[in-house]
């Protein structure tokens, strides 16, 4: 994993994952609130882990709807989490994010409403993520990317 994603909407989903993916990053999905896309990418995985995905890599469904039919797409991830809840906001920064050794994007994509405070819940997640990707890098086991225009 070296990509967060913030948010699990449609838009995140639908478009932000597969060009993340696309650029040859490996995502994580973090739910803000509750923790149903995590428990519906673990029930994919328990459902198709033994037989067709030996590297454990969790995919979700987007429907495409065109004017007469409906496309639907299997979309990786490299990891389905949640922030909605203190076990696993907690799991996360203490678990996982210690584990990376690179991050090349913190992608957010919750709503206006969100982001409209620094007392938001998305807002203060955000903060605690980004606190502890600078504690983890000060002390040299995280490489954040440099921005390519040095900005």
């Amino acid at each position: 994993i070296n990509a967060i994603c913030i948010g699990s909407g449609r838009f995140l989903r639908s478009v932000l994952v597969p060009a993340l993916i696309g650029c040859q990053l490996k995502p994580i999905i973090l739910q803000t609130r509750g923790r149903s896309f995590m428990d519906y990418c673990h029930e994919r995985l328990l459902q198709n882990g033994d037989n067709q995905n030996k590297d454990f890599i969790l995919t979700y469904e987007v429907d495409t709807v065109f004017q007469s039919k409906v496309e639907t797409e299997e979309i990786k991830c490299y990891g389905a989490g949640t922030l909605g809840t203190n076990e696993g906001k907690e799991a996360f920064l203490s678990n996982l994010l210690p584990n990376m050794k690179s991050l090349s994007i913190i992608a957010v994509g919750v709503t206006e409403a969100g982001l409209s405070s620094v007392t938001s819940k998305a807002m203060q997640d955000l903060a605690d993520i980004l606190y502890a990707c600078y504690k983890l890098q000060a002390n040299g086991s995280l490489k954040c990317e440099e921005n390519p225009n040095g900005k």
